[in-house]
């Protein structure tokens, strides 16, 4: 009775993904720049419950890769911004899904180097890099910590190949 009731939310809400988030668009540059790395299909399981506890996973099984998106929605209160145009605001909301989805893709290439000496050598000391007691404090490992950085900084190349030219997200 609850679903039926209020269907027209969850219509907007999957509309939303589908039609302002651009979904495809992040699949497609991820795929790009990450060319040794694929899914067959990916997935965003989208719940208020989450709030900010989003997280990624990916599994394979008989050659089928799946990509997951745990997250919150981006709801668009959060993202009231009256120097932004509708485009600014649709990408930075869109990074709620896609600091997700591009994990699925950076932390398998991490795998390939967190072995070697250079990366041992750089996060070595944890100190540099994270302040205990702040968000990114959870992140208590040099492989969780270095694919946090990477995770951002993928954002801030995402925004720089996709932002209006004439503003900045």
């Amino acid at each position: 009775t609850f679903f039926k009731s209020n269907g027209h939310v969850y219509e907007q809400q999957e509309s939303c993904y589908r039609d302002s988030i651009k979904l495809p668009q992040m699949v497609d540059w991820l795929r790009k720049n990450y060319p040794s790395t694929d899914y067959n299909a990916f997935k965003i399981i989208f719940s208020p419950l989450v709030a900010g506890n989003q997280s990624a996973n990916s599994f394979a099984d008989n050659g089928f890769r799946e990509a997951q998106a745990h997250v919150n929605f981006p709801y668009s209160v959060l993202y009231k911004n009256p120097d932004l145009s509708k485009q600014a605001i649709d990408l930075e909301r869109g990074s709620i899904v896609f600091t997700e989805l591009n994990h699925s893709f950076n932390d398998r290439e991490t795998g390939k180097y967190q072995k070697s000496h250079d990366f041992k050598n750089a996060f070595s000391k944890l100190e540099p890099w994270i302040e205990r007691g702040r968000p990114a404090g959870s992140y208590n490992n040099a492989v969780a910590c270095f694919n946090e950085y990477m995770n951002w900084g993928l954002v801030s190349l995402y925004y720089t190949d996709f932002a209006p030219d004439d503003e900045e997200a």
